[in-house]
Formats: structure tokens, C-alpha cells, sequence
């Protein structure tokens, strides 16, 4: 898995900006089937993403795509199961979970997974107090590299998104990634993507 430094975040239910997507020159993109998408428009995501997918299959392209998908607790997990079963595992580079709070988790997403598709790279995103408690055995539960998701884990400790509110938690999943001797982790989101300096 190659280190990449920047990630775009792409509503899976925008198919325009889907399609602009490889234009915007970032390392990675993700497609998001999670907070950026309402739930009626979910179904229309995952039809968006496969038909890209699809499109793209032909091209030569140096950008990493990983699938955002729902939380095991959430009840559009299971139709996100379903796309990620049905793709071609080289579409893809790998998948992002939201709301990492403990190591089983991933155990059992895999285990709902074809095997082709369980072998891709994994991407944890912390984003309550829950999952930076537990970001050490996160780091060592088979992902490939942790995220933090600094929105909602504001949100979770009632918390400004300042660089001294969010130190603690930004530290432990450092260091919890170099113990397990993962990639450095992915820094919080901007939305100010228009700067890129932030970007």
C-alpha cells in the first residue's frame, strides 16, 4: 500500500462529481457511502459507484479509490456487503470504516466479505472516545492504516475543533500506528478544500 498524503472525499450519490473525481489531481479518492450520503440516496450511491467502477475498468489511472461503507450497526451495511461482493476486487483499492471502536469489528466485516475482496487494505477511522481508547488494538486488528475523524469525535466529547482539543486524540492513534508499525495515520478532514495548504 503506498503512503498517500491526500484523500478526497466524493458523495457516492453525485454522480458528477464522481465523475470529475480523477480531474482534482489527489492520491486517493474516497467514495462515501456514510455521513455524506442521506439514506434514501444510498441505493442510488452504490448503483453510482458500481457503473463508474465499471467505466473505469479500462483505464490506466494512479489514484488509490476506497469505498466508505456504513457501520455492521447500521442497516445499510448489509446492501454495502452486497456491492463490495459484487465488484471486482481490482476496481479498488481497499475500504474505509467509520466509527472504528474495537478490534472485532473488522474480524467481522471480513468475515461477511469474499475472500479476494477481505484481502484488500483496510482503512480504520476513529472518530468517539471509544475507539481512541481503544486505538492499540485497533492498530493491531488487521487494517492497514488508521484515519481520525475529528467531526464526530468532537461531537462525541463536546468538543471545538481546535488543535489543543483534538492533541490527545490525535497523539494516541500516532503512536498507537507506530507501535503496530503502520502507515502514519490520516489527518482529520477539511472542508475548506478550496485552501490548499489545509487541503
Amino acid at each position: 500500500m503506498n503512503e498517500e498524503i491526500s484523500y478526497l472525499f466524493v458523495p457516492a450519490n453525485k454522480k458528477v462529481m464522481i465523475s470529475k473525481a480523477l480531474t482534482y489531481g489527489a492520491n486517493a479518492i474516497i467514495l462515501d457511502l456514510e455521513d455524506a450520503v442521506h439514506p434514501d440516496e444510498k441505493p442510488l450511491g452504490r448503483d453510482n459507484i458500481q457503473n463508474w467502477l465499471t467505466t473505469i475498468n479500462n483505464t490506466i489511472i494512479n489514484t488509490s479509490i476506497y469505498i466508505r461503507i456504513n457501520h455492521p450497526k447500521e442497516k445499510e451495511f448489509k446492501n454495502d456487503v452486497d456491492l463490495l461482493n459484487s465488484l471486482n476486487e481490482t476496481l479498488m483499492t481497499g475500504v474505509m470504516i467509520p466509527k472504528l471502536e474495537d478490534a472485532e469489528i473488522l474480524s467481522y466485516i471480513k468475515s461477511k466479505l469474499h475472500l479476494a475482496i477481505s484481502k484488500r487494505p483496510f482503512i480504520g477511522i476513529i472518530e468517539t472516545a471509544r475507539g481512541v481508547h481503544h486505538c492499540e488494538e485497533i492498530a493491531n486488528s488487521g487494517v492497514t492504516r488508521l484515519a481520525f475523524g475529528s467531526l464526530d469525535y468532537s461531537l462525541d466529547i463536546d468538543c471545538q475543533q481546535t488543535a489543543e482539543a483534538l492533541l490527545y486524540a490525535r497523539s494516541r492513534i500516532v503512536i498507537a500506528s507506530r507501535i503496530a508499525n503502520l502507515i502514519s495515520p490520516i489527518d482529520c478532514v477539511t472542508l475548506n478544500f478550496a485552501h490548499l495548504i489545509h487541503y
